[in-house]
Order: structure tokens, then C-alpha cells, then sequence
């Protein structure tokens, strides 16, 4: 075969019937002219697999790094644009061929970091929390995301560069972008006509690339956009899964963010091309406006809309316009597919090339789009001796999880030399078995490891009383998925609503008592509990409220089970904590790490539900349903309550133990606190320029009720003081 290169990066194409460049995974259009070389000895390559290897423990290699993510000097000192933290004392140093330098921030499941090899490549890596690694259902999720990564090569998403599934914490490692999400640009500033059409164009390509190898994303939103140099990548497949299998999740579980679902997605549970071709429209939406064109609001609100409702869509210019109105419509088949959404918008051949030429014709942002670039204040370690060849880590500490040694009690010594000379720690007992193979060419097997300056001993044992959670892998046992039933009268909505809605919550007591926020019951007629793994409801009700601290404590039927016990030290920033609960419609429990970033944030965190005087600002991730779960220590101690989150500024709250436990036995005793009896949404009435409290339910019984409140009124003035001072 005659010589040649790819047009993109210049590395070898060594087949004529190669369809992807094996270097930076540029798609190789049999239209589209390559560059001759001069010749010189040919590798065995293949293809990028149609389907997964059976098991695909390990990808790392290092020509899949791409070239643009390299400093011309390794040892050069690193800036990102991103926002980062420093690594708190309990993060891993290493992983695999990795050293991690800073935090980017905490994912649905895991930690995510900037991680460096010894070439100089730059990662995100994300490590999942140990709580879920001892789960080999999540286990089996997080191996379907690899699998499912390792499928898809676009120009427009982001590439898995390595990744271990059998590790004591799975890891893996993609391709580090360093610039906004869409979901953060939009949230700013609504981005002009011709770069929301260059992100359109980029985006539907990828979801070109991303069916073609058989996967369907199911939660592509502006968060999972992200925005650089060069144009848009879609990223995330935490909740994909191939074409031809069913998800891991239970018959009526809505997974995915409710303001970009499909209809079919909500009502069926259902994912298709087709549900992707939607969520992709109110993405596009969401650019020109800065929202979902189904609104904003509570979770409910949202999924009835999606499924009832028409959409709102923005200005758009012709062919997007058009697309995007045809993309909406409620029946699946009525939608166009991406390839004919691709060839509207200039894009005919639906290949890399083609949309690539779109998207840098169209890609003009303006001056100061992208955050300035910050030091990162952290310098690569160089290699010693211990470091055997390319692709192995330099082994520097304890080569298990401070987290898990400290769960299962394995005394560890830091720094001894086990006499194979490499100075890792052993722990005492027999490790797990690990399947994983790299498939580069080293033997090292990866391994996660921190500072071999910890100590853990385990010589004082403290009884722990029967049914208390001491464990954060036993979090689960006393985490509470709630269901709700009621009426609703929201602003956005002409009548009242009858919608089921949840939440999380989590028991205090073996008698059945758990706390909750008061949001996620307010209004509700009938109340549904599932403790635990059980698949059988209990009955509950609500015993008291504070509605300004959004705290409802409610008693579910029966007795006998695990509970929590309170935090009663001090909170510190750094500290290491979980959120636990369970995403809307999802029976299952997600446990996300991260650690406080104020331990009292610094003014009063006002939402639609109420306005608190303590509350944690964190980097747990909160998905949507997550509400009123415990936001705990890793020793399992509640200190604090799930209670918001900006998804566009990656920020955080939960209610403090502070502002629980001083009203905790005046709800106990059944008295509301600082409650009238209403479920109400911040509302701006613009006709009459004012501001208010607008009705969303009524509590039977309440002073609200007795004064003849009712859903749809706006509350204005309360005690003669106007709501907006």
C-alpha cells in the first residue's frame, strides 16, 4: 500500500481500510485526502472493536495520549483554566502510571483529578468512592462504562486512556479538556447564534460516532458538553449502555436529569437514538437561553411537563431552528435521526472531517470566554531506581485505600521493605484477587497508594450499640428512598398538578423515626418509604416541620431498624465526607465523596424552599432525588442533611447538624418550628413588579390552612413587611 499519514496529526495510517487514526483517533473519511510519507517499518494495528473484549480490565497505552496534552517539557510547571483544590490529606497520590496532582472536583460515583504520567500527559482521573467499590453491582456499572468507553472514537468526545475496573478503588483515566461546560457558559451569558450552531454541529456528530459504535449516551445535558479551543466534547457515559442491552436498573427507574429526559425516558424508562436526539435539542436550547425549554423548577414539575407539555423554545436562525422544533416532538418516531439532523446543518457526508470544518467555520467566541489560566503550585515527582519501565508508577506508600484499611481494621506498617525491595507496605492477610491486564507493555499491576505515614491500629475496641450504622459501607442500611403523592399548583402551570415526586431521607432512631427536608414531603398525601435494599414500602407520616430550616421529621410504620447517630465535633474545611440517597426514581443507593469546602458557608443559602442560618458548603455530588439524605463522616456520623446543589458552579449544600439539633426535640415532641404550613417557590410577579411566596400546597390543619390559603395565591407581605425586603 502506498504511504500514509493522517491529515490531523501526521502519525502513520497503516491499512487502507483503516477508519481511525490509532494516534488521535481522528476519523479517517475514505473521501478525505492523506499525506504521503517517506516510508519506514509497519506495526500491526486494528480497528477500533465493533463490540467490548469479553473483559476489558485495563486500557492504557500511551498512543493514545494525545500529543496536544503533552508540555513540551514534563518537568514544566503546570496552569489550568479549570477550577481545582489542593489533595487533601486522605486522597491518593498515585494511580497506575499517574501521579495525581490536584482535585477538579467529585463526580456522580467518584473523585475526579488531575493526574500527570512521566511523559507529561495531563488526565482526569476519577476514582470511585470505596463505598460503592465493595459492590459488585456498581462494579459491573462501572465496568459497562469502560467497556462502553473504549467503543466510541469521535473527534467530539473525550477518549479513555486507561482504566483498572478490578482495582481496591476501580479508577479511569480520559482525555483532560480544559475548559468550561456549557452547562457553566450558557449560566453566564446566553452564547451567540453562530457558535450554538458550531456546538450543534459538534454534538450531533458525536452522537453520529457514539451510535455507530452501539452505545446510547441517556444523559446528555450541558454539564456533559464541555467547551474548548477547538470546539465542543461530549463527555460522561455513567449512565450509557450498548444498543442491544437492557440498563442495570430495576423496571420504572428514571435515570438521567429531568429537565433533558426524553418523554419515553420518563414514562417507559426507555433509551433509544432517538431519546439522545431529544436531551441533544434541549441542550442546544439551553445554550441560546440558558435553560431547559421545559423550565426550571421542582423535579416533578419538570417530568410533567416533558411528557404534557410543549416545549419553549428560543430564536433560533433557519435550518437550526427547525431541527431543533422537529427534535422535541413527544413521539420518538417523529424525530429526525442525527444523520439527517447532520445533513441540515451542512454536514453531509456526517463525518469528523465534514463537521469539524462546521464547527471552526462557526466557532467565534468572544475575548474573555475562558477563564484565565492558574498554577497549579504542584511539581512532577521525578522518577528513581524503583521505576522499572515505562507505564509503571513509582511505588511510594501503602499500595491499599487508607478508606478500606480503615473499614475492614487491617493494620498497616508504614514504609517497611516486604524483601522485594520496592518498600510497599504489606497489609496482613491476603489481598483480593485482581483480573486487571494492562494493555501496554509493562507488568506493573495498578494500584492506588498514599502517604506510608499513616497509622491505623485497631488495639482499643468500642461496642458499637445494635442497629447503629459505624460503618460508611453500611450507609445504605439506614438511608431511606421516599415517595410522595399530591397535588401541586406550580408557577409555570396554568392547573394543579397530581404528581408522584421523592426524595431520600434517613433514620435517626429504631423506632422508625427519619429526618428528611421538608420540600421533598410538603404537600404530599400519601407517603411511601423503602429502607435499605427492601423492595417493600412502609407507610409514613410526618410528625413535625421547621419550613425555614426545609427540616421534616417523619415516623415510618414499624420498628427494628439500623439508624444513624449524630456528628458532634468540629467541622472542618478539608474534611472528608459522603452524600448518601437515592437519585429520582432510582431504587439504587449512590454514595458520592468529597470534602467540605466552608464549614459555614458565609451568607444565609436561600432557595425556593427556605433560608437557613447554617449549612455545609461541599464537593459531594448531589444528583436530583438525593435531597434529604445524610451527608455523612467517614466514620458514618450524620453531619449535615442533602439539601442543594449549582450544578453550573460545581457547588454543594447541606444543612448543618448545627441547625438540626437545636430544634431536633421540639420536632420530636411533635411542634412545628417556624412553620405557617405552606409549600411555596420564590416567585417574581412581573405584571406587578413585586415579589412574593407563590402556593404551591397547603398543610391540612395549619394556620395557612385556617386562614383560607390556598395553592396558586401569592403571599406578598407578611406582617406588613414586604417579601422582597
Amino acid at each position: 500500500m502506498a504511504d500514509r499519514t493522517c491529515p490531523e496529526c501526521n502519525a502513520s495510517v497503516l491499512r487502507d481500510n483503516q477508519r481511525f487514526c490509532e494516534k488521535c483517533g481522528h476519523h479517517l473519511d475514505s473521501s478525505e485526502p492523506t499525506k504521503a510519507t517517506t516510508g519506514g517499518p509497519e506495526t500491526q494495528a486494528t480497528d477500533p472493536p465493533k463490540k467490548p473484549p469479553p473483559q476489558p480490565t485495563t486500557h492504557e497505552s500511551a498512543a493514545d495520549k494525545p500529543a496536544a496534552d503533552k508540555p513540551a517539557d514534563p518537568d514544566a510547571p503546570i496552569s489550568i483554566r479549570r477550577p481545582f483544590e489542593p489533595l487533601a490529606e486522605t486522597d491518593p497520590t498515585d494511580v497506575g502510571r499517574y501521579q495525581l496532582l490536584v482535585r477538579l472536583g467529585a463526580g456522580g460515583f467518584g473523585t475526579v483529578y488531575l493526574g500527570q504520567d512521566e511523559d507529561g500527559g495531563l488526565a482526569a482521573i476519577k476514582i470511585i468512592h470505596p463505598g460503592l467499590a465493595a459492590d459488585p453491582t456498581f462494579r459491573g456499572r462501572f465496568r459497562r462504562e469502560v467497556e462502553l468507553g473504549m467503543r466510541v472514537r469521535s473527534q467530539f468526545t473525550t477518549r479513555l486512556l486507561a482504566a483498572d475496573v478490578d482495582a481496591p478503588q476501580p479508577w479511569m483515566a480520559t482525555e483532560f479538556v480544559d475548559g468550561p461546560s456549557l452547562s457553566e457558559a450558557a449560566s453566564k451569558k446566553p452564547l451567540d447564534q453562530n457558535v450554538v450552531l458550531a456546538i450543534a454541529a459538534g454534538t450531533i456528530q458525536a452522537l453520529i460516532d457514539i451510535h455507530a459504535a452501539g452505545v446510547i449516551h441517556r444523559d446528555l445535558k450541558p454539564s456533559n458538553i464541555l467547551l474548548t479551543e477547538a470546539g465542543p466534547k461530549i463527555v460522561d457515559f455513567g449512565i450509557a449502555r450498548a444498543g442491544d442491552q437492557t440498563a442495570v436498573t430495576a423496571t420504572g427507574a428514571v435515570l438521567g436529569s429531568p429537565a433533558f429526559l426524553s418523554p419515553e425516558q420518563v414514562t417507559q424508562g426507555e433509551s433509544t437514538e432517538a431519546s439522545d436526539v431529544f436531551s441533544w435539542a434541549c441542550s442546544v436550547c439551553f445554550a441560546v437561553s440558558g435553560q431547559s425549554p421545559f423550565g426550571e423548577g421542582a423535579p416533578a414539575a419538570l417530568l410533567y411537563r416533558v411528557v404534557q407539555q410543549d416545549p419553549e423554545i428560543p430564536k433560533l436562525d433557519a435550518p437550526l431552528g427547525d431541527v431543533i422544533a422537529a427534535s422535541l416532538a413527544k413521539e420518538p418516531g417523529d424525530r429526525p435521526t442525527p444523520a439527517h439532523i447532520a445533513t441540515t446543518l451542512g454536514i453531509p457526508s456526517g463525518t469528523d472531517a465534514a463537521a469539524r470544518r462546521v464547527v471552526q467555520q462557526n466557532w467565534q467566541l468572544p475575548g474573555g470566554f475562558f477563564d484565565p489560566v492558574r498554577p497549579i503550585g504542584v511539581k512532577r515527582r521525578k522518577a528513581d531506581s524503583r521505576l522499572l519501565g515505562k507505564g509503571q508508577m513509582i511505588k511510594t506508600g501503602i499500595a491499599v485505600a487508607v478508606a478500606a484499611a480503615i473499614i475492614t481494621g487491617v493494620v498497616l506498617s508504614g514504609g517497611s521493605d516486604n524483601g522485594d525491595g520496592d518498600g510497599t507496605a504489606q497489609p496482613t492477610g491476603t489481598p483480593p484477587p485482581t483480573n486487571a491486564v494492562p494493555l501496554s507493555t509493562t507488568t506493573a499491576a495498578p494500584s492506588i497508594t498514599v502517604a506510608a505515614t499513616t497509622t491505623i491500629s485497631t488495639t482499643t475496641q468500642v461496642p458499637v450499640p445494635e442497629g447503629l450504622v459505624a460503618s460508611i459501607l453500611e450507609a445504605q442500611d439506614a438511608t431511606i428512598r421516599i415517595d410522595v403523592t399530591g397535588t401541586f399548583q406550580y408557577p409555570s402551570d396554568d392547573e394543579p398538578l397530581d404528581l408522584d415526586s421523592g426524595g431520600s431521607g434517613f433514620i435517626i432512631d429504631p423506632s422508625g423515626l427519619a429526618i428528611t427536608n421538608n420540600h421533598v414531603v410538603a404537600g404530599a398525601s400519601i407517603i411511601k418509604v423503602y429502607v435499605g435494599e427492601q423492595e417493600v414500602p412502609r407507610s409514613a407520616q410526618v410528625v413535625a416541620r421547621s419550613e425555614c430550616s426545609d427540616l421534616a421529621l417523619i415516623d415510618i410504620a414499624g420498628g427494628g431498624y439500623d439508624y444513624f447517630d449524630w456528628y458532634d465535633g468540629e467541622i472542618q474545611t478539608g474534611q472528608k465526607i459522603y452524600a448518601a440517597g437515592f437519585p429520582l426514581g432510582d431504587p439504587e443507593f449512590t454514595l458520592t465523596g468529597g470534602i467540605v469546602s466552608k464549614d459555614q458557608a458565609s451568607t444565609g443559602l436561600d432557595t425556593y424552599w427556605a433560608s437557613l442560618k447554617h449549612q455545609i458548603e461541599h464537593d459531594a455530588r448531589l444528583n436530583p432525588g438525593n435531597s434529604g439524605g445524610p451527608l455523612l463522616t467517614e466514620d458514618a456520623k450524620v453531619i449535615g442533611v442533602n439539601y442543594s446543589g449549582n450544578e453550573s458552579t460545581r457547588q454543594e449544600w447541606a444543612i448543618s447538624v448545627k441547625e438540626v439539633l437545636p430544634i431536633l426535640d421540639e420536632l420530636k415532641a411533635g411542634w412545628d418550628v417556624h412553620s405557617i404550613g405552606i409549600n411555596g417557590e420564590a416567585f417574581y410577579d412581573y405584571s406587578e413588579d413585586r415579589y412574593g411566596i407563590w402556593v404551591v400546597s397547603v398543610e391540612s390543619g395549619t394556620p395557612a390552612d385556617l386562614v383560607g390559603l390556598q395553592p396558586g395565591d401569592l403571599i406578598t407581605r407578611v406582617e406588613n413587611m414586604a417579601v422582597g425586603d
